[in-house]
């Protein structure tokens, strides 16, 4: 073979292999793209889309500023979830079954003119979706766009989707804010005002009406029910006539705060209405109305904020125990292995899951009710000869001193040594403390 031919043999393997690469392998690329394209409902770049419109409602959505608002027939937020749900649908919704393209035809699928339509603007782009009735088992709905006459059958999500209602599209929020930015509450409930702060430990404390440290799980289960919860209906758009709802003097008022002292929002609770309150957002114009439930969480007394841990210690760092009873003392330590011995009224080694269970029970005792200052004399509560008195100590220092004394009713005094508080608990609170020195021996 000459030098010649072979090169001409190449020339044309080489056109061939371009031939088969750019007409069969990417001409297949581009007629698979150019028909997904044609079976898409619309084309749509999500981030493109500036306005919704819903109809025959006339809702008007629009992005202003990177936010979904709604323009009419209301000004106020847009639910920016339910917005994306519904462009993210639309992104990824195709044709099904084409039916007809004749325009007689139309009215046989509720398309005349419509059911339902949303209009889609991009940019300077406008698509107008026109849907009809739902097929016979509902899974499909009639679907043509507004330059067409082509009747397709579509997933039923874009009817879902055509037929939202105001209320589908409004933010339902109740106060907007983030938990973790609030760093002090302000309370107004009946005439009564506590005020919780955060301090350097990212603690919440009481500042008012005393000075404490609070109950951090039922703050933060507060504010977090307050910033989830949402709107069961909207009772007026206007601050007009408030003392219809028992807002232009609420009963309820709780206002949050950030670290630089600017306001994250402010609820104010009315009247209540079947299963619900009258409340509004100082922030926002109108009434709405709340959950119950949301309402009986932030209805709280200063019990309710109070810490009512008891014993502040950790178990890990408790070296000696000491529990005296009328019957005897009981004395175990801690040796530098981690082990307990029993001291008293025994000497043996004990059950370190005895010692620990006994451990957590005190760290785990809470307050039934608070006795504040001023405190009248030991003899009144009983502590002058507890029933019971728990001291704890790591190493040599006292971290828990507890004396329990008479009992009132289905309770019982008990008075914290070290912080030389006395409150009232429960009658089980005794029953825990009190301890059968046998069953701590390791046999």
């Amino acid at each position: 073979m000459t030098l010649r031919r072979f090169i001409i043999l190449m020339l044309m393997l080489l056109g061939l292999v371009a031939y088969v690469y750019f007409f069969e392998v990417q001409g297949e690329k581009h007629r698979e793209a150019r028909k997904n394209i044609e079976q898409q409902v619309i084309q749509i770049d999500v981030s493109q889309v500036t306005g919704l419109s819903f109809l025959p409602d006339g809702i008007e959505v629009q992005r202003i500023n990177s936010q979904w608002r709604i323009q009419s027939p209301v000004m106020t937020e847009a639910d920016s979830l339910a917005v994306a749900t519904i462009l993210d649908a639309l992104r990824w919704m195709k044709k099904g079954r084409f039916v007809t393209d004749n325009p007689h035809d139309l009215p046989r699928f509720g398309l005349n003119p419509y059911q339902n339509a949303l209009v889609i603007r991009q940019g300077d782009r406008i698509d107008s979706l026109f849907v009809g009735d739902s097929n016979l088992d509902g899974s499909e709905c009639y679907y043509r766009n507004a330059s067409s006459h082509q009747v397709f059958l579509v997933p039923i999500s874009l009817k879902t989707s055509a037929a939202k209602t105001l209320f589908d599209l409004r933010d339902k929020s109740i106060v907007t804010f983030a938990p973790k930015h609030a760093t002090r509450v302000l309370i107004a409930n009946r005439g009564k005002n506590y005020q919780c702060d955060r301090d350097r430990n990212w603690r919440w404390r009481l500042s008012q009406p005393i000075v404490g440290l609070a109950d951090e799980d039922r703050i933060d289960a507060m504010l977090n029910q307050m910033a989830d919860s949402k709107v069961k209906g909207f009772a007026s758009e206007l601050n007009r006539d408030l003392g219809r709802y028992g807002l232009d003097r609420p009963w309820l008022t709780i206002a949050l705060y950030d670290s630089a002292g600017l306001p994250l929002g402010q609820l104010e609770v009315g009247n209540q209405q079947d299963a619900g309150y009258y409340a509004r957002n100082v922030k926002r114009p109108g009434v709405v109305l709340i959950d119950s439930a949301l309402v009986a969480q932030l209805n709280v007394s200063l019990y309710d904020l109070r810490d009512k841990t008891i014993a502040f210690f950790q178990p890990d760092s408790v070296t000696s125990i000491w529990v005296e009873q009328p019957e005897f003392i009981f004395h175990c330590r801690k040796d530098s292995a981690g082990r307990w011995y029993m001291l008293k009224p025994d000497s043996a080694l004990a059950r370190s899951w005895k010692i620990n269970s006994l451990l957590y029970r005190l760290k785990d005792l809470k307050v039934a009710r608070f006795v504040d200052p001023p405190f009248r004399s030991d003899p009144y509560y009983g502590f002058d000869s507890p029933a019971i008195r728990v001291k704890l100590m790591n190493d040599n220092r006292m971290v828990t001193d507890l004396a329990v004394g008479k009992a009132v009713d289905d309770k019982v005094y008990l008075k914290n040594q070290v912080s030389n508080m006395v409150y009232l608990v429960e009658q089980q609170a005794k029953r825990e403390l009190s301890i059968v020195a046998a069953d701590f021996i390791d046999k």
